[in-house]
């Protein structure tokens, strides 16, 4: 940023300086910094002069703390009654809170910043989609959709973020092809919730093949694999949301797929891609746990007959019960009964090969690897962010004067929760 230069707004990026991919797309960022040209920063730099208006970024709840970290590094008032400085955030991590930034912020926007139409509910939404190429560390992002053809129980995203669904046309998806292309780049990521239903997925992945564009996308709604899995190739990773091993659990959330329908996808696709990461949500209301253990015991048995090596992942996170979802009032996770099932899953993924020992002393929550799901305290902090509403001003504004990283350690989320 040049000396001197009087800043009239700017555009505030709160991405934690160790986040995993940070040299993927945040296209909303993208977007909102290219329409308004706007002068842009990170969370972490130091101003030589002060806004007129700071729009900030939120992509995840927790991104709230880097914003805090700016305005005490720059010297800028925390609570709005107190500046002259008008900050207007926006960003699914801060689109669908309580209330708990009263306080803090002047306005949150909700939706997308290049929208012009208004829905009934008051979010900015773009009837069609026509957001430009991203072209970064020699790949390209090309969005294709916005919003969910699926309504399951437990997803924000889908209820309160996403809107209605909305498909790019496969021209003008052409015709960026052909810039990335013509740019020297040939690996493409498909941005969209609902890649595999994309209703001319067959065109694109024929154009793409045509063109020795590699598909770098991998995340799949499992009722969509059948179509979508000639786009990746043989022997590809793919990622999948089962959500929980129990019929009548997924079935309650809306997620339509039967234990028959399960089974056909795992024998299709362990005979299909050579990694299969399935991810899991515990806390389900009711959930039937030992469906689970009876689940890995099947996928085990698939697994041996196939004699290439085939990776399969089990990813656990934790059920949020989210404002504006039909799950929005369910218990939130039982985390005694969390510790409990946690040890004996751990158990069966070493006993059926799907993961190795290391040493002989317990395997515990802390010593297993890979992800498991957030911690009790990171949990709690990051659920009092989404359902609380100002009271809890004083905890945002005086937990993390730094900001905060990836991952919250137990000993920086009893700062937070020691101030409620």
């Amino acid at each position: 940023m040049e000396k001197d230069k009087i800043l009239k707004n700017i555009l505030l990026d709160t991405i934690p300086a160790n986040a995993r991919n940070i040299g993927s797309v945040n296209l909303g960022y993208e977007i909102t910094k290219n329409k308004f040209d706007l002068e842009y920063c990170h969370w972490r730099d130091v101003l030589d002069s002060i806004p007129e208006i700071i729009y900030a970024n939120i992509f995840y709840p927790t991104h709230i703390f880097n914003l805090i970290g700016f305005l005490k590094r720059n010297n800028i008032p925390l609570l709005k009654n107190e500046r002259v400085t008008k900050i207007i955030v926006g960003g699914q991590g801060v689109s669908n809170l309580n209330g708990c930034l009263n306080d803090i912020v002047d306005e949150i926007f909700l939706g997308e910043s290049d929208g012009t139409e208004i829905d009934k509910k008051g979010w900015f939404r773009k009837k069609e989609i026509t957001s430009d190429p991203i072209i970064k560390n020699k790949k390209a992002v090309i969005e294709l959709t916005r919003g969910c053809k699926y309504k399951c129980s437990f997803c924000e995203y889908s209820w309160v973020h996403g809107g209605k669904f909305r498909e790019k046309d496969i021209a003008l998806v052409k015709e960026q092809v052909d810039f990335v292309k013509n740019n020297g780049i040939n690996q493409v990521n498909f941005l969209s919730a609902n890649f595999g239903s994309y209703g001319d997925l067959e065109e694109l992945g024929s154009y793409c093949d045509i063109n020795k564009i590699r598909v770098l996308n991998s995340d799949l709604c499992l009722r969509d694999f059948d179509q979508a899995k000639n786009v990746f190739g043989k022997r590809s990773s793919i990622k999948v949301g089962v959500e929980s091993f129990d019929e009548i659990t997924r079935k309650s959330v809306n997620k339509q797929m039967s234990d028959e329908n399960l089974l056909k996808f795992f024998y299709s696709a362990i005979n299909y891609t050579s990694n299969i990461h399935c991810y899991l949500i515990f806390g389900l209301p009711n959930d039937n746990y030992q469906k689970w253990f009876d689940w890995l015991k099947t996928i085990s048995d698939m697994r041996k007959q196939i004699e290439r090596p085939i990776r399969i992942e089990f990813n656990i996170t934790n059920f949020e019960p989210c404002l504006g979802t039909p799950l929005e009032n369910a218990n939130m996770v039982n985390f005694e009964e969390k510790d409990i099932f946690l040890k004996e899953w751990i158990n069966n993924l070493v006993d059926l090969g799907f993961r190795k020992k290391r040493g002989d002393h317990e395997i515990t929550y802390k010593n297993s690897g890979g992800r498991l799901g957030r911690k009790e305290k990171s949990y709690k902090l990051l659920m009092n962010l989404k359902t609380q509403d100002s009271k809890i001003t004083n905890a945002i504004i005086g937990a993390f004067s730094n900001g905060v990283g990836r991952s919250i350690l137990d000993k920086q989320a009893d700062k937070f929760l020691d101030l409620l």
